[in-house]
């Protein structure tokens, strides 16, 4: 059995895919948003904007999931799913052949159709319920830059890319048979 390891922008489909593939083998989940708010409460004057807290923020992850991982004295596998990291920094700290790693974005998507996706599928716990539309419509441009970095990683890293800008559930689908495929290997 491996690891599973979800990276990818804001609302891309990393969490639904960590509880598909929860549902099916019983990994636990480590959600990095939960870290990062736990972090940022830890450490109040850090932001978002602040790039050094970001770095650090991201090498602290880097190694905390580096030791979750390598130090599994039990049968317990983990799904780690986030946008919070540096994969370069990540992937020279973990074993690969102990994980299943998976990257998701969706560059083929205007940020006027995103934002009504985002609507569309938003909750009352969801964050961006907090944000104006136009707020909102601000934070789909950037995810859709970044979904464009997260896709030239993977191709640098020889990692599994996935994009959901369209029929997002049926791309899940096809992730998640992708993944139980390589935990049979």
């Amino acid at each position: 059995m491996k690891n599973i390891l979800i990276w990818g922008v804001s609302r891309s489909g990393k969490s639904t895919l960590a509880r598909l593939v929860k549902k099916d083998t019983g990994h636990s989940i480590i959600e990095l948003d939960h870290l990062r708010c736990a972090y940022q409460a830890m450490f109040p004057k850090t932001n978002d904007k602040d790039t050094n807290a970001t770095l650090r923020l991201q090498d602290m992850l880097a190694k905390l999931l580096s030791s979750i991982c390598h130090s599994n004295e039990t049968d317990e596998y983990w799904i780690i799913e986030g946008i919070d990291m540096n994969m370069e920094n990540l992937l020279q700290r973990i074993d690969r052949d102990k994980f299943v790693i998976v990257c998701l974005g969706y560059e083929y998507i205007t940020p006027e159709e995103k934002l009504a996706e985002v609507k569309q599928y938003q909750t009352k716990y969801c964050w961006t319920r907090l944000h104006s539309d136009n707020e909102k419509l601000d934070f789909c441009k950037a995810w859709i830059k970044d979904s464009n970095l997260i896709k030239e990683t993977a191709k640098r890293f020889d990692l599994k890319y996935f994009d959901t800008s369209l029929n997002r559930d049926k791309v899940l689908a096809e992730a998640l048979k992708w993944i139980k495929n390589q935990l049979v290997r």
